[in-house]
């Protein structure tokens, strides 16, 4: 039987039978929970109901954040982030065989795409961008924004706001940054205005006196008087119950014959200013700014749908372009290919005794991150990277990849010092280019090895990796 977990702050939640295994927040583990394939939240604590949403979507690995959420208990007056914010819903609160047969069927779909991802037991995803392109690639849909009034900003993305950095405005500047990569592609939803200071949707536009700045204004019409053409403020006129044209003394008693009223004026109250067109004032409800409109800031929301290079980078990582375009320049083998050539490599420099050739790694921490930061320039930025590593490369060298920032080289024929000289220059170049496009360094780590035949292939691959990570 499929095993699922039901979140309750209810020590004793209604079940009609053992069908999942009841437990609090306080109980969360990852490492248990990986191999679950539902995730029941009770919703008639809407607050808790939160709480457990985001503490699933907070874990690092796929099989666990990227798995369905149920609520249960929804019978109405659950808000709407919430509700969207899972993958299904039920009135019930007793989970039934038949039921949750009906759920198995509805998210099957789903959990089949988790099943594609090659990393999903090991990867640690941590970085907002890539687990919105996997969630969105899991579940095969659009981001959506809907308008709140809970948000400060008025708008929120409710399908993903339970991951962290996801509910904020940053959240903005990252799905730009992922539309210029060609990761997203948007349509448009609405138009509104912010504060310039804090960022705050919630504005009241006001007239103001163009004079003093006070709110305090009157508004009235304006009378024209036929006969004698006298325009002035309807106060002007007003004597008691009638009206009287202060120029001719005559009155006005039909509109449209006697008079009209062509426009309105404004009377400040305060300073006894007139003027037709008063100034308009936006007051932030959030910091109190006052700006006039061409001083708030306007943002287009968007709605974004996955690409075909998003639906690659949710599949295999953010850092698979480096990884690419590298391939397009050399060779690189598949590991158990590349395991056997260093192995022959080791028994003929074993049985010769005359050369000796060295094994080299170069891992280029975060690379995802660079990709994140660099936006539209990643691509000819990795191009010229992938340059960099092949100038430092012959065509007698092996190359191939642990992973999208980890890459083994064997160099024939090629002692230890001339080894090491290659990946210092190949470093420095490195470094040197990243940095100077980043406002953060890179960390970029190289190391060589010696093939003599005297140590096997995969206890070469594990000092590698010791190396790496320490």
């Amino acid at each position: 039987m499929t095993q699922t977990f039901y979140f309750s702050n209810s020590l004793y939640p209604a079940m009609e039978s053992p069908l999942s295994d009841v437990l609090c927040l306080e109980d969360f583990s990852q490492e248990a929970f990986k191999d679950g394939r539902l995730f029941f939240v009770d919703a008639t604590d809407q607050g808790y109901a939160m709480q457990a949403c985001r503490a699933l979507r907070s874990e690092p690995l796929a099989s666990v954040y990227l798995k369905p959420i149920i609520l249960t208990g929804v019978n109405g007056g659950v808000n709407q982030p919430l509700l969207l914010a899972a993958d299904h819903t039920l009135p019930e609160t007793v989970i039934s065989p038949s039921i949750l047969e009906t759920v198995r069927i509805s998210v099957a779909p789903m959990l089949q795409r988790i099943g594609r991802l090659p990393d999903k037991d090991w990867s640690s995803d941590t970085h907002v961008a890539f687990k919105i392109l996997r969630h969105l690639f899991v579940r095969n849909m659009d981001l959506k924004p809907v308008r709140t009034a809970q948000m400060r900003s008025g708008f929120i993305y409710p399908q993903i706001s339970c991951y962290p950095g996801a509910g904020d405005q940053g959240l903005w500047g990252i799905l730009d940054t992922m539309k210029s990569q060609g990761l997203l592609s948007s349509y448009f939803f609405d138009k509104s205005y912010f504060c310039s200071r804090c960022g705050c949707a919630f504005l009241s536009f006001r007239e103001v006196c163009s004079h003093c700045g006070s709110v305090n204004l009157f508004q009235e019409d304006l009378i024209h008087h036929f006969r004698c053409a006298y325009v002035g403020p309807q106060a002007e006129y007003r004597h008691g119950a009638k009206l009287s044209c202060p120029k001719c003394d005559k009155d006005l008693k039909h509109i449209g014959v006697d008079y009209d009223k062509p426009s309105t004026v404004y009377r400040c109250n305060d300073c006894g200013n007139t003027c037709q067109d008063a100034d308009i004032l936006s007051w932030c409800y959030h910091c109190g700014k006052q700006s006039l409109p061409e001083e708030m800031n306007q943002r287009v929301i968007h709605g974004y749908t996955l690409t075909a290079l998003g639906e690659n980078a949710a599949l295999y990582g953010m850092d698979s372009l480096f990884r690419d375009l590298l391939s397009e320049k050399i060779h690189v083998l598949p590991l158990d290919y590349f395991k056997r050539f260093v192995d022959n490599e080791g028994q003929r420099i074993k049985r010769y005794g005359k050369s000796v050739s060295s094994l080299i790694y170069f891992h280029i921490k975060g690379l995802d991150q660079v990709c994140l930061e660099l936006g539209d320039r990643a691509l000819s930025i990795f191009n010229e990277l992938s340059t960099i590593v092949t100038s430092i490369l012959r065509q007698s060298d092996v190359t191939t990849a642990l992973n999208n920032s980890l890459f083994l080289s064997i160099l024939v024929e090629t002692p230890m010092e001339r080894a090491f000289s290659a990946i210092s220059r190949l470093t420095s170049s490195a470094s040197g280019l990243l940095n100077g496009h980043l406002n953060v360094s890179v960390d970029i780590k190289a190391y060589a090895f010696p093939v003599t035949g005297e140590v096997g292939v995969d206890t070469l691959i594990d000092e590698v990796m010791e190396h790496v990570n320490t």
